[in-house]
């Protein structure tokens, strides 16, 4: 029921980047771990594009998933640079 979350060495890659050139950043590895992780994975599961039968893509997303993360960078963004926040949809 958890995310093994793979990809958290590049996640704190950016991050630690980020720090050292005093930029901010979202951190929409976290926060879609949280998110998915809280639908659990039947609904998580709406979020994943076609593959080849018997097979999942859980990396990439749908139309719908790229919908909903979309809104979670765009909050997170309003959060990290509010100066841009009027300059979201």
């Amino acid at each position: 029921g958890k995310i093994r979350g793979e990809l958290r060495p590049w996640a704190d890659a950016v991050r630690k980047i980020a720090e050292e050139k005093q930029v901010p950043v979202v951190d929409l590895f976290g926060r879609s771990i949280e998110l998915l992780e809280k639908l659990g994975p039947a609904a998580s599961d709406e979020f994943n594009p076609p593959a080849k039968p018997g097979r999942t893509d859980r990396t990439h997303l749908n139309a719908k998933g790229a919908e909903v993360m979309a809104k979670v960078i765009a909050d997170e963004l309003r959060k990290v640079a509010p100066e841009i926040a009027k300059l979201l949809k």
